[in-house]
């Protein structure tokens, strides 16, 4: 997924007239991911270093998101269940299923292994997978970012 990182970066460089090493030591990230970041050598960018950028330039998470991600590429799929048999379509009626690993998967394109690894192991998501699982279940952009990562005090 493509993100504007860099020019978010160097936009509040800018702005706030820092130099690289004051981002890492405000974002808690390196100096070379810093750079890296920066210079675009970097294709995916995970939620957690991103929410730290964010967070480093007392930046809201909305503005951030509309200067790294054009919202509007996100395209979500339809969701089709998988065919049942003949007891699955009976016991179908007793069911109560809503945003499933099952629905998100097929809706936003991640495989159902990366997010299993996201659910249940120590798997992290790339911050645009956050963002489609949010528009998935109907959340506002930048929602569950503020749920995982400011429990964990990087909103400091």
């Amino acid at each position: 997924m493509n993100h504007n990182i860099d020019r978010y970066i160097k936009h509040n460089l800018n702005k706030f007239n820092w130099k690289d090493n004051k981002l890492a030591e405000k974002s808690g990230l390196s100096a070379s991911q810093i750079s890296k970041l920066k210079n675009g050598h970097v294709s995916k960018l995970s939620a957690q270093t991103f929410y730290s950028i964010v967070i480093a330039f007392d930046d809201t998470l909305d503005n951030a998101i509309k200067m790294v991600f054009d919202l509007n590429t996100f395209n979500l799929k339809k969701y089709i269940p998988r065919k049942r048999n003949e007891f699955g379509l009976l016991l179908q009626q007793f069911e109560i299923s809503k945003n499933s690993l099952e629905e998100i998967s097929q809706r936003t394109g991640i495989k159902e292994i990366r997010l299993s690894e996201a659910y249940y192991r120590n798997g992290a998501l790339d911050a645009h997978e956050i963002l489609l699982i949010e528009k998935v279940i109907g959340l506002e952009a930048g929602y569950l970012f503020k749920l995982m990562f400011e429990k964990k005090g990087l909103d400091k």
